[in-house]
């Protein structure tokens, strides 16, 4: 072998034959390199690899390239630096390095390549991804180095061989709070809870998170207490299997369940532009924003939220306040001093002003301390801009209307002739929201009631008669709202899960005359008709025949699916092959029992 030769122009150290192909090369002499994208070793695999290198040697090569004196960071073989002999990186095969070194084998075989510091770490990360064994956290920062690169989603997933939703969803794990990180780490999650878990933002993760550890949770408890007490529980084992104490977490269905219904930031609500990529530096527009369900649909796809929602709690009240200070900042613009409201509803007497009757017009005015007002009604009406969401209830549209940043004519000053306030009246009486009322007032408040409603049903009533009655053919987006609703009432999670993954999507936006939307109908019509899970109080039987007469409907006969089992067990037991000892026994019975009746001396 030829003596290798350090270049005056260059730092690296190689000689022509250290760059053959392939070839041997101590073990001292190789490197790790600082970017190892294998992070984690399974103990029980390494231990298969070494023993296999045990016994038939080292068969796969691996990829190393040339070393510079300056990034050689190793001791265990000083003399080799001394003498000039060539160093060399670790590019892809570090766990069959470190089997061999466990091994203590003299050489490796090695392939060695030229390689820029960019062009090694990208080998190394995408021969890492190519691996089966490789933990999902470890698969995910590898895309994220990909990524950082330069690479989008669906580059990264045609060099991997992998769907871009795959990647999409491996890449969000790389958000997952240190909570999340923790308990998928100590495997009181799955990786199927993560990947859930991962869908949203850090407040609604680490919500679900609770959740999934303790159904029971309460606002209270910190997320730190509930996942000491899910490790302490999953540490003991089965050890108290049957006495109900040991550890199991919600189910991942359960889990989907949750965050479809929790996640209730509907874009519609939003009163700021959604296309705005200023209101928020760095947030960009909600429209094209990666946590919007609608825009993102390689990551929500498999969720059942049908409108635009924020998935980002976080990100939604930033941009909420950054929409009240604009609009703050007009009504100071246009030459008045606003004041600020909040739809919360209060009794209470708000904050004066130090040795002084009037009101501290810094604080935030909640409902029942300010009463809307005309102007001119009285001389002390101001501007107000709301600064919060009023509440909506899942089952109407009440408060829909109570938004951030509404510019309000309102009256905040105490005893004010014009403007009674809900904490000023003194009576016992208890009214809506805290406010005190006489039982005259009361009256009158539950006629006023009684006569909208009767009023808004006579209008309703009207109205409906008159388009039922002018309907012809019902319009495609009545009809879809209408089977979204009933597919609400469901187990959606349960649906999608054994029997139709995507009903909710078809449902949405398949062709009305394509197969799709009529499996998705299909699969709705079974779920009306006792398809899923009954009371374990009731016999398991119980409404079979609706089921059965669901089914006939669609053309299938599932009725022997319960009788042919029973025939066929019994069939089976007559047919049975009996040996020759079991009919001479069988013989000798019959015998006996001739004998018994007199029929046979």
């Amino acid at each position: 072998m030829k003596t290798p030769v350090v270049s005056s122009q260059s730092s690296v150290v190689s000689a022509p034959s250290e760059l053959a192909a392939l070839r041997e090369i101590p073990l001292a002499r190789l490197q790790v390199a600082e970017w190892n994208a294998r992070k984690t070793f399974d103990p029980v695999a390494l231990a298969e690899l070494t023993e296999s290198i045990r016994e038939h040697g080292l068969q796969v090569p691996l990829l190393v390239r040339p070393l510079t004196l300056s990034e050689w960071r190793s001791t265990a073989d000083a003399d080799a630096v001394e003498r000039g002999e060539a160093l060399f990186e670790i590019v892809a095969g570090h766990r069959r390095f470190k089997a061999a070194w466990d091994l203590q084998l003299a050489t490796v075989p090695c392939i060695v390549r030229e390689l820029t510091d960019d062009q090694a770490r990208e080998i190394g990360i995408i021969d890492n991804l190519q691996r089966e064994d490789v933990p999902a956290l470890e698969e995910a920062y590898g895309y994220a180095d990909l990524q950082r690169r330069g690479s989008t989603p669906a580059q990264i997933a045609q060099r991997v061989g992998k769907q871009v939703a795959y990647v999409v969803q491996r890449l969000k794990l790389c958000e997952l709070t240190a909570f999340t990180r923790e308990a998928l780490a100590a495997r009181l999650i799955s990786l199927d809870h993560a990947l859930l878990l991962a869908k949203v933002g850090a407040e609604e993760e680490e919500d679900a998170l609770r959740w999934t550890l303790d159904r029971f949770v309460t606002v209270k408890q910190k997320t730190e207490d509930v996942l000491a007490r899910a490790k302490e529980a999953a540490a003991k084992g089965h050890a108290n299997a049957g006495t109900g104490k040991y550890f199991q977490p919600q189910g991942v269905p359960a889990l989907r369940q949750w965050i479809e219904e929790h996640v209730d930031l509907k874009l519609s609500r939003a009163p700021w532009d959604l296309e705005d990529a200023e209101l928020l530096p760095g947030a960009g527009a909600c429209t094209a924003c990666p946590k919007n369900t609608q825009a993102n649909q390689s990551l929500f796809g498999d969720l059942a939220i049908t409108a635009a929602s924020c998935t980002d709690a976080l990100c939604w009240n930033q941009k909420r306040t950054a929409f009240v200070q604009v609009q703050l900042g007009l009504v100071t613009a246009a030459g008045a001093n606003p004041v600020r409201l909040s739809w919360k509803e209060s009794s209470a007497a708000p904050r004066m002003l130090k040795d002084s009757a009037d009101v501290n017009p810094a604080q935030t005015f909640k409902q029942g301390q300010w009463v809307e007002a005309k102007k001119g009604s009285c001389p002390n009406v101001v501007t107000g801009v709301t600064v919060d969401f009023g509440e909506v209830s899942r089952w109407s549209n009440e408060g829909a209307g109570k938004k951030p940043g509404k510019k309000l004519a309102v009256c905040v000053t105490p005893k004010c002739k014009a403007h009674a306030k809900a904490w000023e009246v003194k009576d016992t009486a208890p009214g809506v929201g805290g406010a005190r009322q006489t039982e005259e007032q009361r009256a009158a408040a539950d006629r006023k009631r009684d006569e909208a409603h009767n009023l808004e049903n006579q209008l309703r009533m009207g109205w409906a008669i008159t388009a039922v009655r002018k309907t012809k053919k019902l319009p495609e987006l009545a009809l879809r709202r209408l089977l979204l609703r009933r597919l609400g009432m469901h187990n959606v999670a349960d649906l999608r899960t054994h029997l139709l993954p995507k009903i909710g999507e078809w449902l949405a936006s398949s062709p009305l005359n394509g197969e799709e939307f009529a499996q998705a109908l299909a699969a709705l019509w079974l779920a009306e008709n006792a398809m899923e899970h009954f009371s374990a109080y009731q016999p398991a039987d119980y409404q079979r025949e609706d089921f059965l007469t669901a089914c006939k409907v669609l053309g299938i006969d599932a009725r022997p699916g319960w009788d042919q089992p029973k025939a066929e067990k019994k069939l089976a037991a007559k047919k049975a092959v009996l040996t020759p000892a079991q009919r001479k026994k069988i013989a000798a019975e019959q015998a006996k029992r001739l004998v018994k009746k007199g029929g046979r001396k």
